[in-house]
């Protein structure tokens, strides 16, 4: 059956994963550097069309080399539609994160082009190539992208309407997140905290967390510093442990392929083994041509390493 032929009384993919109260754990994956460009373009898609394939090819290599070897980083380029973030005299507004810094930094491209000249190394180091402005405090992303899924519209621009009158031009209208089925979605700079299915009334317990950078459990998909299981194991030993600030545990290499292990403030290590499971069959968009098989994950053991220190070659950067 095509989208076309879906009967019009079917659900919104966001209202079938809700009512089947699918997980959002290990929902999302890893980025590093995060570009957001100020554009007209009304989806992701069209976003891509206006990238200079330079730009598109080294972030798709970087990408597939951190998909095959789990090093190294990849960025993710998305685009901001909201009002007062466009195109000036100054040129393009575009404004690069890497929360593993908490950093959030304007810069200004004369055009779209000059992305291919970006280093991105430059700015994983706290030290961009070119003219920029340090931005402070919190900004919030709320993906509205409708043209990717119907549903990242229609529960998205509510939510962006209650964060813009909460936050101002904190609230950014954004392109494709991902996890459409999960909307509303939104993303926390310079944190890099994915949230999936907020509502308008959450905005100001979520805004309140944010600023005393605290996690809200309920909402959490995951945070793009880390892959999707590691993801998955973060959340779980969050949950067993109750412990929601976002620089609570950080992650280390590991030599145990069949645990990750994180550090908590004090110090301690801890492991956490974890079953990556069949799901069941459902749509991922309300697009989707056909259904597809989910995932979700079972928690086997959360287990602390006595007495153990991590060496700082073991931190993941």
């Amino acid at each position: 059956m095509t989208a076309e032929e879906r009967p019009a009384t079917q659900p919104a993919c966001a209202t079938e994963s809700r009512a089947r109260s699918e997980s959002m754990v290990g929902s999302v994956g890893f980025f590093d550097v995060w570009v957001l460009v100020s554009t007209r373009a009304r989806s992701a898609l069209e976003l891509r069309g206006l990238l200079p394939p330079v730009y598109l090819r080294r972030n798709a290599e970087d990408y597939q080399r951190r998909v095959q070897t789990g090093r190294g980083g990849c960025a993710r380029t998305i685009g901001i539609r909201t009002p007062g973030h466009g195109v000036s005299t100054d040129g393009i507004a575009v404004y690069v994160a890497v929360p593993a810094r908490r950093e959030l930094v304007r810069i200004r491209l004369p055009e779209l082009e000059a992305l291919g000249g970006l280093d991105l190394d430059a700015y994983r180091h706290g030290e961009p190539d070119r003219p920029h402005e340090r931005l402070e405090g919190l900004r919030l992303g709320v993906c509205t992208d409708g043209k990717v899924d119907p549903c990242c519209a229609r529960e998205g621009m509510g939510l962006y309407r209650r964060l813009e009158a909460q936050v101002g031009d904190a609230a950014w209208r954004v392109t494709h997140l991902g996890g459409c089925r999960f909307a509303s979605n939104l993303i926390a700079f310079p944190h890099g905290v994915q949230y999936g299915r907020v509502r308008a009334a959450d905005v100001e317990r979520l805004v309140d967390a944010t600023r005393r950078d605290e996690i809200v459990p309920d909402l959490y998909r995951g945070r793009v510093l880390l892959d999707a299981d590691a993801n998955a194991a973060e959340a779980m030993l969050r949950r067993a442990r109750g412990a929601w600030g976002v620089g609570d545990f950080e992650p280390l290499e590991d030599r145990d392929a069949a645990s990750h292990a994180f550090r908590d403030r004090a110090g301690r290590v801890w492991r956490v083994r974890l079953r990556k499971r069949t799901g069941p069959v459902a749509r991922l968009t309300c697009r989707a041509a056909e259904a597809s098989v989910t995932s979700d994950y079972e928690c086997l053991s959360i287990e602390a390493d006595a007495g153990r220190r991590p060496r700082g070659s073991e931190l993941v950067r």
